[in-house]
C-alpha cells in the first residue's frame, strides 16, 4: 500500500482503513502539515502574539516576561481555545486530509498544551513529565490521539514514545479512574483534584527505546491511545506549544476493535462525551 504502483489496487476507503489498522497495531504516523492543521496552528500563533507585548515571541515569553506574568497572559486563553466553534469543522477536515476514515467519527475539541523550558525544576518535571497510556484514563481502546505542533518543535522539546512496550504490560495506577463517578462530581461541582487522578507508569520500565519525533509547525503525530508516551523535560530553551485532540470511530468502538488491552484497569468511558460530525 506504500508504493505509487500499489495505490491503484486499493480504494480510498481501503487505504483509510489500512492506515487506521496500522495505528491499532502500534504504528505512529508523522503527517506533514495539512491545509487545515496549518490553518489551526497559525490561528493559535496569531492569538498568542496578540496576547503578549509586541515583538515578544511567545516561545521566549516565559523568560522575558517572567513566569508569573506569562502564566497570567495565558490563563484565560487556554480555556477559550477548547470552545472555539471552528473545531467542529476543522477536526473532521484534518482527519480527512490525513487519510483516515470519517464515517461514524466522534471527537473532542483540542487542549492547548504549554510545556515550559524548565528542565532543572524537579517539582515541575515531576508534575508534567510522566509516561502514560490515554486508555488508562477511561479512553476507549479504539481511540486515536492527534498531536499538532503549533511551532516548529525540535527533538529537545518533543514528547517521547515507547513503542516497544505497546503490547507489554506496564505497572500503573489506572484502577483509580472511575469516569462515570468523576463525571457526576463534575456536573454537581464537587469534583476536587483528588477525583481527577492522572494515571501514570509506576516503578521502573525499559526507557532504552524511547522515540522522539521533531516536527514542523502544523505537523501531526497520530497514534493509538494505547501507545505509551509522555512529556519529557524541555531542554530546548524555548516554551513548547501544541494542540491535542482525540477521535474514535463509533462503529469500531461498538465492535471492540482496536489494540488489545494489556494493562488498563480504569472504569467507564469518555466516548459518551465526544462530539459527532455535523452533516
Amino acid at each position: 500500500m506504500n508504493g505509487a504502483g500499489n495505490r491503484g489496487q486499493y480504494s480510498a476507503a481501503e487505504r483509510e482503513r489500512g492506515r487506521l489498522d496500522r495505528l491499532y497495531g502500534g504504528e505512529i504516523l508523522h503527517v506533514r502539515a495539512t491545509a487545515t492543521s496549518a490553518l489551526a496552528a497559525k490561528q493559535v500563533r496569531d492569538d498568542l502574539a496578540g496576547l503578549l507585548p509586541s515583538e515578544t515571541d511567545p516561545r521566549d515569553a516565559e523568560g522575558t516576561l517572567g513566569l508569573a506574568a506569562f502564566t497570567k497572559c495565558l490563563r484565560g486563553y487556554l480555556r477559550s481555545v477548547r470552545t472555539r466553534p471552528e473545531w467542529r469543522t476543522w477536526i473532521p477536515a484534518i482527519v480527512e486530509e490525513a487519510g483516515l476514515p470519517l464515517a461514524t467519527l466522534r471527537f473532542d475539541t483540542p487542549n492547548l498544551r504549554v510545556v515550559l523550558a524548565r528542565p532543572e525544576d524537579k517539582e515541575y518535571s515531576d508534575a508534567v513529565c510522566f509516561a502514560h497510556r490515554d486508555t488508562w484514563s477511561a479512553h476507549h481502546q479504539a481511540q486515536i490521539n492527534w498531536w499538532l505542533a503549533v511551532y516548529d518543535t525540535p527533538w529537545e522539546a518533543s514528547m517521547a514514545f515507547f513503542p516497544d512496550l505497546f503490547t507489554h504490560p506496564v505497572p500503573n495506577n489506572s484502577e483509580e479512574v472511575n469516569y462515570a463517578e468523576r463525571r457526576f462530581l463534575d456536573l454537581i461541582g464537587r469534583a476536587s483534584e483528588a477525583e481527577r487522578p492522572s494515571p501514570r507508569a509506576s516503578g521502573d520500565f525499559d526507557r532504552s527505546a524511547e522515540k522522539r519525533i521533531p516536527t514542523l509547525a502544523g505537523d501531526l503525530l497520530v497514534f493509538s491511545a494505547a501507545q505509551l508516551h509522555g512529556t519529557r523535560p524541555n531542554t530546548s530553551g524555548r516554551t513548547r506549544f501544541s494542540l491535542d485532540f482525540r477521535t474514535v470511530l463509533a462503529d469500531d468502538a461498538e465492535r471492540n476493535k482496536g489494540p488489545e488491552n494489556v494493562d488498563n484497569r480504569s472504569q467507564g468511558s469518555t466516548l459518551m462525551d465526544m462530539l459527532r460530525v455535523e452533516v
